[in-house]
């Protein structure tokens, strides 16, 4: 028996800018901001246009307490300073770059004592 598409199955679904169970977080956005960073593993990601890249999931709580599940950093500089950190939570200010590409680029920075205790706020 052929079974129709809608029949006991599941509905169309919207496409949407977020079609995954990740959060969306961009680093970009949160430029001089205090986050604590859960880092839960480092992940090879196969990907069409770069082929396999790694990649850091994380949790994140942001600035403003919201919390964001399971988001992956593919960028190269927060990979590299995320990936001693598996198991760990930290605290991290998200800084801006000039890559040596000559682009904006984001990289991690250690909080000042204002920023540090902000973060350990966020965590109670």
């Amino acid at each position: 028996m052929v079974k129709v598409f809608g029949e006991e199955g599941p509905k169309l679904v919207a496409f949407s800018e977020q079609a995954n169970d990740r959060d969306d977080f961009r680093p970009m956005d949160h430029i001089d901001e205090v986050a604590v960073i859960t880092v839960n593993e480092v992940k090879t990601i196969p990907t069409k246009k770069y082929g396999d890249k790694d990649a850091v999931a994380c949790n994140v709580i942001g600035e403003d307490g919201t919390q964001y599940e399971d988001v992956l950093f593919f960028q190269a500089a927060i990979v590299g300073q995320l990936r001693g950190f598996v198991g760990q939570q930290i605290a991290a200010v998200f800084v801006s770059y000039t890559s040596k590409h000559g682009t904006e680029a984001v990289k991690l920075g250690p909080p000042n004592a204002k920023q540090q205790r902000a973060a350990e706020d966020l965590i109670g």
